[in-house]
This record gives C-alpha cells, sequence and structure tokens, in this order.
C-alpha cells in the first residue's frame, strides 16, 4: 500500500532541526551574504555572496570561468578544495553549484522563412522547442494521449526528469562488497 505525506508531513520528517538550521543560517549571515533563501521544505539554502567572502566562507579560491560555447556565459566555480568548519559541516549534506559545470545546450535555431519545427517539438509553443515533450514521446513510441474522461477520477500521474544523476561505484568499494561474500 503506497502511503502519501502532505507537504507539512515531508517538512516534519525531513527538514533540519531548528537549531541546526539557525547555525548554518548565522554562518552564512556571518560572511554579509546579500541574499539568502530557505525552500519550502527548509532542505536547501540558496545564498548570493561576493565572491571574496565565498572564498573566506569555503576556505577556498573561486575563480571566472566563460564558456566557449557561450562568451556570454560565466560562472564562479572552485580552483582548489573547499571546507566549511567542523560544527558547521555536520550540519550540512552538500554544497552545490560551486564545482561541477553544467551542460550548455547549443542553439540549432534557423532564422528566416525555411524555420520550421517538427509539429511535436514545438507542440507547446517556442518554450519547448528542441525539448522532449509529451507529443515527441507519443510519436516516437506510437502511443496515443489518454483523453481525460479516459482516466478514473482521482488518478494521475507525473514524471520527474533528473539530468545527470549517476550512481558511481569505485572499482574498490566493488572488490570489497565482493571480498565480504566469500
Amino acid at each position: 500500500m503506497l502511503t502519501f505525506f502532505q507537504m507539512d508531513e515531508v517538512r516534519s520528517k525531513l527538514a533540519p532541526k531548528a537549531d541546526q538550521l539557525k547555525a548554518v543560517t548565522d554562518y552564512i549571515w556571518s560572511f554579509g551574504v546579500t541574499e539568502v533563501k530557505i525552500n519550502a521544505a527548509k532542505d536547501v539554502i540558496t545564498v548570493t555572496l561576493p565572491v571574496s567572502e565565498a572564498n573566506k566562507m569555503f576556505h577556498t579560491e573561486f575563480a571566472k570561468f566563460t564558456s566557449v560555447l557561450r562568451r556570454d556565459l560565466s560562472l564562479y566555480r572552485v580552483t582548489k578544495p573547499y571546507s566549511l568548519p567542523a560544527e558547521i559541516a555536520e550540519k550540512v549534506s552538500i554544497v552545490d553549484d560551486i564545482l561541477r559545470f553544467p551542460s550548455i545546450r547549443q542553439s540549432n535555431h534557423v532564422f528566416g522563412a525555411e524555420a520550421q519545427a517538427d509539429d511535436e517539438f514545438s507542440s507547446c509553443g517556442t518554450k519547448c522547442n528542441g525539448y522532449t515533450t509529451p507529443a515527441v514521446l507519443e510519436k516516437a513510441y506510437s502511443y496515443s494521449r489518454l483523453n481525460s474522461s479516459a482516466v478514473a477520477k482521482g488518478n494521475s500521474m507525473s514524471v520527474a526528469e533528473f539530468q545527470l544523476q549517476y550512481c558511481m561505484l569505485s572499482l574498490h568499494a566493488i572488490s570489497m562488497s565482493h571480498h565480504s561474500f566469500r
């Protein structure tokens, strides 16, 4: 039997304790942060601050990187290992958006009278041109979309995509696991 939770129930199960959240936000505010956003579940903090302060906060050095594909796109990323004080690090699961670079899609736009997109790729207007939409999947897999009257009342479905999420196991870890079963 599936159990579904309301947002308040999810928050009560997953959110950090108030004193942990306060310790982390107090640490963040101590660096002259210009903007702090905490999501509804209280488990993600987004911070905007000057690079000089980020260097101090994470005990590292950030550098500006500019895309070779899109010269108008620049990002700051760490160039050396980063760290947080032990009493803060024990309350933080992950620091994101300071190491990896996002993939950059190159535009395949054609300008002029000859510009035409396949109907399914533009099924939701220009905001989704080139993206995989339900119409693209319908054509690719030759199925028909269910009409809402064919779906039992109260039933619904959603799909989530997590790009570039991988489970990486080292050969050493696999080897250790293998030996433990002998």
